[in-house]
């Protein structure tokens, strides 16, 4: 059995839990007494609108809808609503069973509030910005190579941008394994620019690294089974699955010297 021990210096820049239900097209309504509830932990709230693509008989359009966000004092943490979905995220990740617990509470104050009739899809994605590190390893050393090997191309010049994407079906859904290796400002992934959270997002100056990004999702639609019943043991467990196939495939990527530089 695989020691899963906790990394202390782990690349970590944010993870994110996505809760999918049955839409409340009043959500506007119920949202005071959701702040009312989240406030001690997350006193900052803000409104905001989100651009959602909506599938329909007429075809495929984008439609603004409103989203409300609840963030910590220190911004490295925040919740956000809208009529068919809770995120969650984070920048202070210690270890799952933290995460879960405060995942425990937003579901239960969603379900106390408005309790949605059923679970339309769930998401757990942890983004990593890799660098070198001096006398540690380079970043070739703490991942595999099929994340960033491209001698077979022997072309003149030099690398700008290398991208590599996998997914996997898995007992929970299915998992996107995606990374972007090469020099840039960037330091995370473009989506997550727009986050409410304190991240850092960019450099003065290009800097070589590798974004890792490994996002387990469960779409109900997708499923013969369909969707779950809005019950916060069902979602959670489920959950509690997916981390542990996430976490093994991150383990899986990098390599023993990776765990020995971020330990």
């Amino acid at each position: 059995m695989c020691d899963y021990k906790k990394l202390s210096n782990q690349p970590l820049v944010f993870v994110l839990a996505e809760f999918r239900f049955s839409p409340i097209l009043g959500i506007k309504e119920y949202i005071p007494k959701i702040q009312d509830a989240l406030r001690n932990k997350l006193p900052i709230l803000r409104n905001t609108e989100t651009q959602e693509i909506t599938v329909s008989p007429n075809g495929i359009s984008l439609e603004a809808q409103a989203n409300w966000e609840f963030i910590s004092k220190n911004s490295h943490t925040a919740a956000s609503v809208n009529q068919n979905r809770l995120l969650f995220m984070t920048s202070e990740y210690e270890r799952f069973n933290g995460f879960e617990e405060n995942c425990d509470f937003l579901l239960q104050t969603i379900i106390d509030v408005i309790n949605p009739s059923l679970c339309l899809g769930l998401g757990l994605r942890y983004s990593d910005t890799i660098f070198n590190i001096e006398g540690k390893g380079s970043i070739e050393d703490f991942v595999q190579p099929r994340l960033y090997n491209n001698d077979d191309l022997k072309l003149s010049g030099s690398l700008l941008r290398q991208t590599n994407e996998t997914l996997w079906r898995t007992t929970e859904g299915a998992i996107f394994i995606r990374s972007i290796y090469g020099e840039d400002k960037v330091l995370v992934w473009p989506d997550a620019e727009n986050l409410p959270i304190a991240i850092e997002k960019s450099s003065d100056k290009p800097v070589k690294r590798l974004l890792l990004d490994i996002d387990h999702v469960w779409n109900a639609q997708e499923e013969e089974s369909g969707p779950l019943d809005f019950n916060k043991g069902l979602i959670l467990s489920k959950l509690s699955n997916m981390h542990k196939i996430s976490r093994k495939a991150f383990w899986n990527v990098t390599t023993e010297q990776a765990k020995e530089a971020w330990k």
